[in-house]
């Protein structure tokens, strides 16, 4: 105990060291910039004169170099960090028209004319805008010309600077809604979804009832479904669905309840995951102090919340791990049967794929349809139509899982990158768990070779193009939802630069197992308990590494180096990390993420991941007004959204995610496999397919 408390103390004195400034904003000449974000009132623009047309145009802008100017020498330099701090010569604002037409009413034509400066010179993003809001090219031709008069004249006058500016939308007071034929078929499909779960219900209450009345209890709800047809005509049940989602017990046969760690280790990296995406939201729609930001990515401690190499490493090693252990157990139950290796590899890919499919694509078909139509305000448009235009365009792209590598700029739903990455890792480590189930005598020789080859890899695109080594956020590209970063693109969603942190987790798998075959215990030595202790320091350590490319140009050679290197650490920290854990390693840490809340959380996984943006979009792109933001502001913020989703989650997993996974499982129990051949029943595919029996997905 002593031990646990002096680590404890060693740990937090360690936090308090990394939270230190490293860098200063002069605030005086900061505040004399432009603002980054500014709107005129949108419900009064177009409601003080009703009876008349009123336009609302959301507009980008960028300054005109003026080296007479000493608040643009000013902003020259402060823009030179790009990676920490946004281009202020930049700027997104929203214009009512009628007030810009009012502002210059008495200037002559000629005085007009010396306010125009043309249009955005930025000609990837005016070309961006002109194929995501195809149909505002009559507005820009109308209103482009008096915008750009407007916005020069505020800046002549009050930073003597001017500026160019092209139009992205404009909304008006008559604008209506309007359903095409693809919204009314989302609509019938839900409400046949519904139906579903209500009839289900009702024929599960309806078995219920006539049941002895001393057996009309809960208990019915969790008993096993006796044949096939019960198995389909309750898959909808949502009573049913409620008791498999909140089922506590575990197999006594499996690893499950000595690893129900791991839930919680998806709810926190879930956590870490909205906590970014809440800070890029709402950077991309504004705040009043945009130096927020700026500071948070001078401070290496806040850095890390918001830089996700290291999180997004942790959910893949988790995943690779869990993949291994289901393999394992139910390899382990096909003894006496033949194993066709080609066969087994398919079917795991098909129910795999099946799985995951039919949220993603409700995901796809509701931000396709009538998600645009649910919100109103100058910044809807600009996060809902790019759902609606890029997921209509690219659905087949997210259904297939291609997005982390096919048009990533126009991807539907950006967050599902993560799915893709894991599905084809899925496909990867599927292939290789059996070729080490093929040749036992090998699978160390496959398995650390399989990772020799991932990190090469990964390092080649880094050599190659002259990236940095690890995927870090620039200030700049939160305003674009991260769109126009190569490293993005490059570095961060596709699947060879990932691939290493699934195979340690094949690793980590490996090992755990076989220290439960020789009875191997960490918690045996006072060495190895300091060594786990030690991983937590070491760990946010080797994520601070990531400074180094915010302080310095890194050469490529160095940059392929350190991210090889720091991948491999990475999944070793890892590794010791998991296993001491399954040991009981870890104080009351140990207690707290064995806690049975964390088995709930944790099937809730996937549907949060496909739902979150949508709903954060709701919370961000309706606002009207900028808001001033601040640690505390922040935090609340994340953990209202936090409860706000996963009670949506947990809603969509009754209705849909758990109803297909109950049919799933009629699919496979309903192929009975002849002795010699491959065992494909439903606890053993639908363990091989990587989810449980209570159907929560690995991610």
């Amino acid at each position: 105990m002593n031990l646990n408390k002096f680590f404890c103390g060693i740990f937090l004195i360690f936090l308090k060291m990394i939270s230190v400034n490293c860098g200063y904003i002069n605030m005086s000449i900061y505040y004399k910039f432009p603002p980054l974000h500014e709107y005129d009132y949108y419900e009064r623009c177009f409601y003080e004169n009703p009876s008349k047309l009123s336009t609302y145009c959301m507009t980008d802008i960028q300054v005109i170099p003026n080296n007479q100017s000493e608040l643009w020498r000013n902003i020259e330099e402060f823009n030179e960090d790009n990676l920490r701090h946004f281009r202020h010569d930049k700027m997104f604002y929203g214009i009512c028209i009628e007030w810009c037409e009012n502002m210059l009413k008495d200037l002559s034509g000629s005085e007009r004319e010396q306010l125009y400066n043309g249009l955005l010179p930025n000609k990837k993003l005016v070309d961006y805008n002109d194929d995501l809001y195809f149909k505002e090219d009559e507005n820009r031709k109308k209103y482009n010309k008096i915008v750009n008069q407007c916005l020069n004249f505020k800046f002549q006058k009050q930073y003597n600077l001017s500026v160019t500016s092209y139009i992205k939308y404009c909304d008006t007071n008559k604008d209506k809604i309007e359903f095409d034929n693809l919204d009314i078929a989302f609509i019938i499909i839900t409400i046949i979804l519904f139906s579903l779960n209500g009839l289900s219900t009702l024929y599960d209450l309806h078995l219920k009832r006539k049941r002895p009345v001393h057996l009309q209890t809960n208990q019915y709800y969790k008993e096993p479904i006796k044949n096939i047809r019960q198995h389909v005509l309750l898959a909808f049940s949502v009573c049913r669905n409620y008791f498999r989602l909140t089922k506590l017990t575990y197999d006594s046969t499996s690893y499950n309840k000595e690893l129900r760690f791991a839930d919680c280790f998806k709810f926190v990296m879930m956590l870490a995951v909205i906590t970014t995406h809440v800070a890029q939201l709402q950077i991309s729609c504004g705040f009043q102090n945009t130096e927020y930001i700026e500071k948070f990515l001078h401070q290496p401690d806040k850095n890390i919340l918001i830089n996700g190499t290291g999180l997004m490493q942790s959910f893949f090693e988790i995943s690779g791990f869990l993949i291994m252990i289901n393999f394992h157990e139910n390899i382990s139950k096909l003894k006496g049967y033949k194993i066709r290796s080609i066969p087994l590899f398919f079917k795991m890919l098909f129910f795999r794929y099946i799985r995951l499919t039919p949220l993603l694509a409700y995901g796809v078909f509701f931000n396709s349809t009538i998600f645009l139509k649910l919100g109103r305000g100058p910044l809807w448009r600009f996060a809902a139509e790019r759902e609606k235009v890029f997921c209509r365009r690219n659905w087949w792209i997210t259904l297939f899982y291609l997005q982390n590598y096919v048009d990533v700029e126009k991807t539907c739903m950006p967050q599902s990158w993560y799915i893709s990455v894991d599905l084809q890792a899925y496909i990867v480590c599927s292939f290789i768990m059996i070729l080490c189930y093929k040749h036992p005598h090998r699978a160390n020789l496959i398995l650390g070779t399989s990772i020799f080859i991932a990190t090469i890899m990964a390092a080649i695109p880094e050599l190659a193009f002259d990236l940095s080594g690890l995927y870090f956020h620039h200030a700049e590209y939160f305003r674009h939802f991260a769109y126009f970063n190569v490293d993005f693109k490059k570095i961060y969603v596709p699947l060879h630069m990932n691939l290493v942190g699934h195979l340690c987790g094949l690793l980590t798998g490996k090992v755990f197992l076989y220290f439960k075959s020789i009875n191997f215990k960490m918690s045996d030595s006072k060495l190895r308990i300091f060594v786990f202790y030690a991983i937590i320091p070491l760990t946010f350590a080797l994520i601070l590494t990531q400074e180094f490319y915010y302080q310095y140009k890194v050469p490529s050679i160095l940059a392929a180096l350190h991210g090889s290197l720091y991948r491999i650490t990475y999944g070793l920290l890892f590794m010791y990390f998991v296993i001491g854990l399954a040991d009981k390693i870890g104080w009351m840490a140990v207690e707290f993420c064995n806690l049975s809340v964390f088995r709930i959380l944790g099937r809730l996984t996937y549907s949060v991941l496909v739902i979150q943006v949508s709903i954060l979009f709701f919370m961000f792109a309706e606002i009207r007004t900028l808001q001033y933001q601040t640690d505390f502001r922040l935090l609340i913020y994340v953990l209202g959204y936090v409860v706000f989703i996963y009670a949506v989650a947990f809603f969509i997993t009754i209705i849909l995610e758990l109803p297909i996974t109950a049919l799933m499982k009629v699919l496979i129990g309903s192929q009975k496999p002849p002795k010699n051949e491959v065992l494909e029943n439903e606890n053993e595919l639908n363990q091989l397919n990587s989810s449980n029996k209570n159907g929560d997905i690995v991610l």
